[in-house]
């Protein structure tokens, strides 16, 4: 499992698919593009190249702890950050 240097409470995070195919998830990275086998929220990761944007498809709970570690930003299959802080900021405004 890889940290931000100078952080050891902030890792690396990519966006994910999982059985559930409607949310982007957000998985550890332990390796190179590599996630862990589970997603934030415990679900079994099942690709690496999620089915859309996770600021419109993510998942709430893999959000919320990712915040709670101090995590802010994901990394998607095509190499773009993806602010997970925004993404809270956008769903705690809406009803």
């Amino acid at each position: 499992m890889s940290s931000i240097p100078g952080n050891s409470k902030r890792f690396h995070l990519l966006t994910v698919a999982c059985e559930r195919a409607y949310e982007v998830h957000l998985a550890l990275q332990v390796d190179k593009d590599v996630p862990a086998d589970l997603t934030l929220c415990g679900l079994p990761v099942t690709d690496t190249h999620a089915a859309g944007a996770f600021l419109s498809l993510g998942c709430r709970e893999c959000a919320e702890l990712a915040a709670d570690s101090g995590s802010h930003v994901a990394v998607d299959d095509k190499g773009a950050a993806v602010n997970v802080a925004s993404f809270l900021r956008q769903r705690r405004s809406e009803p």
